[in-house]
């Protein structure tokens, strides 16, 4: 339904997110409504759409989902809007006298005749200048608006093209609508084509042409890749805006012309096509790796073989030989890579070169992708490690403020579960090293590679510009983990013998709602009958899709609904149609750098971290209160609710970087290509005690067969050996 009227109140509004609560007043009734605007005040003559719906506590309301600014027609509407004080120097009597002696053409003399107001008693030269400033700043809003209503835009987003290009946003769409795609956020190709197609735009305007070029193009953050083909991109252009394969080619000839698109030969000579930003990040990384291979300068430290029975002595274990040489690589290189899969012993390397360092006056910083991640570090070495973005003092406005101009002040870097790091954490991480500083990379270069785009670990090893070693031997249980030995199975492609009684077990459900039922099971009573765990903080639920009866999204539904149902004392909170309730398990999936913590210490601080995980403690005030994992709460507005998602059970990718005591892996999917080997083995490999494996046994074994990753375009490796054979 609508409701048309003025704003007569506004009972509450959240600064962060626009969500308000008002009275509207109309010519018949005042109605309570709440909704989310992006700019709104009492005054406003609006017309609501959505439904009445009951609150528990509040009653009645009007549930808005869509709004626009209307003009004010009669003249109950316009006393409402002039009475309402939007106006300086106009109250309830003299909008009475004005609609008096105007009619419903008041707002008209306002903008066009205003001296004509004289004639009013009460309103002088100077009420007057305050009236007429006024009306004109909030007509430029509406008139903006209004105007692109009639092509389709909301209110709400006109109002956020109105921020970013103010009084020229009507010239700025109608001279060129495609410009929202790639300046104002929110805005994609695929809505400026449709604003420009309202317009009259052609579909083979050059405009249109340039635009998708670049929107396809851009489908290489998406997609992993730093480049494109030039086939694959005419190819995709002209299929995506269902142009002619001609019209694609010309207008890429054209905008590489200009300095549009960055061309470049690619590894078989033919062109192939960057964004911008993932040119200029390869090239900035590949010339510091060149420069780090290129410094010789070894640490002295001595004799090598009495400081490794020192290490061993210190730490109470005997390395293997591999792990000797993964030590010795960091003393005596500037670049360092270090892989292995679990139980080969990274933590203790990483333990080692800090010993080592430490022992002869090196400093150092430890460092990983994700927040997560650097917490593992900070529990395993005893040191504080912190995120890249932290080290290198990001800011969501800014960008990093660590750069070549304001480096990290340190001898080394140690970077863990380097897999995760994308072409451009890389390149900004080496651009705020400062000359002469050591980098050691750890990581598994089995496991699926960064969310962004980039080939970075196993790039770094093809390049041959790092010391590389890896770790063979599995030390984790005393080799005693079958989830590390058929670990190792998988990633060669061999299927595993299982027998379930062990700490790998597969429990083999052709149908998934069969599946369903018995991962619920075995999560709410199995295995915290059987093995103890807590099914909140011990047992993590894994799926490699999101959608679907085995897939992240009805996961998390099913086990809220079974280990957190509702109940009277449980206050719950909705946003975004995602239903939150106390005592649920939630994840944070974005850095907030900003959002204040303490501890029962009374310590305080700053920063929640992609990937962390917690409790809903309480939900009251429009506020939600989270502990998290190491025992920091953190309080979270309806805005930074956003931040927060269910985490009973997460997807493979969103797991990298973090271990847990038992892993539940829920498969489905079919034989799709995504199911690949490395998926699976990033999935198994997150389990520290105990994996059981739910599902399909034939997609278990496909998997496994399947090792045809999905392929990512490059050329970093090539190009630092480029710069290496260059001398630089």
């Amino acid at each position: 339904m609508e409701l048309t009227g003025t704003v007569a109140n506004i009972i509450f509004r959240n600064g962060d997110n626009g969500y308000t609560v008002g009275v509207l007043e109309t010519d018949d009734d005042a109605v309570t409504f709440t909704g989310s605007f992006e700019s709104i005040r009492e005054g406003d003559y609006l017309t609501l759409t959505g439904a009445m719906v009951d609150h528990p506590s509040y009653g009645q309301q009007f549930k808005m989902n869509t709004w626009r600014y209307e003009v004010p027609a009669t003249e109950q509407a316009v006393f409402s809007y002039l009475s309402s004080g939007i106006l300086p120097g106009i109250g309830e009597k003299t909008a009475a006298l004005l609609i008096e002696r105007f009619g419903t053409d008041v707002l008209s003399v306002i903008e066009n005749e205003p001296e004509k107001l004289l004639r009013i008693r009460g309103i002088g030269k100077k009420t007057l200048e305050g009236i007429t400033k006024a009306y004109a700043e909030q007509n430029e809003t509406r008139s903006t608006i209004l105007a692109l209503q009639e092509y389709g835009i909301s209110a709400a987003a006109a109002l956020k093209l109105y921020k970013a290009y103010g009084e020229a946003t009507v010239s700025v769409i109608l001279d060129n609508p495609y410009r929202i795609a790639g300046e104002v956020q929110g805005f994609g190709f695929k809505r400026a084509d449709q604003l420009a197609e309202k317009i009259g735009i052609d579909r083979e305007d050059p405009r249109r042409i340039r635009a998708g070029i670049t929107s396809v193009l851009n489908g290489c953050y998406v997609g992993g890749s730093t480049f494109m083909d030039e086939g694959e991109l005419v190819r995709q252009t002209a299929q995506a805006l269902e142009i002619t394969v001609e019209a694609a080619e010309q207008e890429i000839i054209a905008a590489t012309e200009v300095g549009e698109l960055r061309a470049e030969a690619g590894p078989d000579g033919k062109t192939v096509y960057y964004p911008e930003e993932l040119y200029q990040a390869e090239d900035t990384a590949a010339l510091a790796v060149a420069r780090l291979s290129a410094d010789q300068s070894r640490l002295s430290v001595g004799d090598f073989a009495k400081l490794a029975d020192e290490i061993q002595s210190a730490m109470g274990i005997r390395l293997d030989e591999s792990q000797k040489e993964a030590i010795r690589a960091a003393a005596e290189n500037s670049l360092a890579v270090i892989t292995g899969g679990p139980g080969t012993g990274k933590t203790t390397i990483i333990n080692g070169i800090l010993m080592m360092y430490e022992s002869i006056g090196i400093s150092s910083v430890l460092v990983a992708p994700t927040g997560r991640a650097a917490k593992r570090m900070t529990e395993t070495t005893g040191r504080e490690a912190s995120t890249i973005h932290r080290l290198l003092e990001y800011d969501p406005v800014s960008g990093f403020t660590r750069d070549e101009d304001e480096p990290i002040e340190t001898d080394a870097i140690i970077v863990d579960e380097a897999s995760m790091i994308d072409i451009e954490l890389l390149a900004a991480l080496l651009s705020a090293a400062a000359p002469g500083t050591r980098i050691v990379f750890v990581g598994d270069a089995d496991q699926l590679p960064s969310v962004g785009p980039g080939n970075v670990l196993t790039d770094l090893i093809a390049s041959d510009a790092a010391a590389t070693v890896p770790l063979t031997q599995i030390h984790r249980q005393a080799e005693g983990s079958v989830i590390s030995r058929h670990a190792r199975s998988i990633i060669r492609g061999e299927v595993p013998e299982i027998d379930n009684q062990s700490d790998f077990m597969l429990v083999g459900k052709r149908s998934e709602d069969v599946a369903l039922n018995a991962l619920i099971d075995v999560v709410s009573r199995g295995m915290p009958e059987k093995f103890g765990f807590n099914p909140f903080s011990d047992i993590q639920v894994l799926a490699p899709i999101k959608r679907g009866t085995l897939g992240v999204e009805n996961l998390n539904d099913s086990l809220q609904r079974t280990l957190n149902p509702p109940a009277p004392y449980k206050n719950e909170i909705v946003q975004n149609d995602r239903l939150f309730r106390e005592g649920d398990k939630v994840m944070q999936i974005q850095n907030n750098y900003k959002l204040a913590w303490s501890d029962d210490a009374g310590n305080v601080g700053e920063g929640v971290f992609n990937g962390d995980i917690g409790i809903i403690t309480e939900i009251a005030d429009g506020r939600t209160t989270v502990r998290f994992t190491d025992e920091k709460e953190a309080s979270y507005d309806r805005e930074a609710l956003m931040q927060l998602t269910l985490a009973y059970a997460v997807t493979v990718h969103k797991s990298q970087g973090s271990e847990f005591p038992a892993v539940v892996l829920a498969l489905s999917g079919g034989r799709s290509p995504f199911l690949n080997r490395r998926l699976l083995y990033t999935a198994v490999t997150r389990a520290k005690k105990k994996l059981m494996i739910i599902g399909n046994r034939d997609i278990f074994s496909h998997m496994i067969g399947n090792n045809r990753d999905e392929k990512r375009a490059s050329m970093l490796a090539s190009r630092i050996r480029d710069y290496k054979a260059l001398g630089i």
